[in-house]
């Protein structure tokens, strides 16, 4: 099994187009060794300068949604709105 391990890097200050260009390169270079599709968006909150690779593309939040729904579970449980026999 793969494992890949995304980060986001918050550059201050300018970012030349050179190095923005470099920066991307470089992420769809390792997103190529990847057996997946990923999606890069990383944007600097005081220039507005942005980094991304495939960043309109679409992908599926299954495993994603799980947790906010298992949260809320775990509340109702503890509220006695819910059992586990219920389920």
């Amino acid at each position: 099994m793969r494992t890949f391990v995304a980060f986001l890097v918050m550059v201050q200050g300018a970012v030349c187009q050179q190095l923005k260009s470099d920066v991307e390169s470089k992420i769809a270079a390792l997103a190529s060794t990847y057996g997946g599709a990923i999606g890069v968006y990383a944007k600097d909150l005081e220039s507005g300068n942005t980094i991304s690779v495939n960043a309109d593309s679409l992908f599926p939040t299954a495993s994603t949604i799980k947790l906010p729904i298992l949260v809320t579970l775990f509340i109702k449980l503890k509220m006695a709105l819910l059992t586990l026999t219920t389920l």
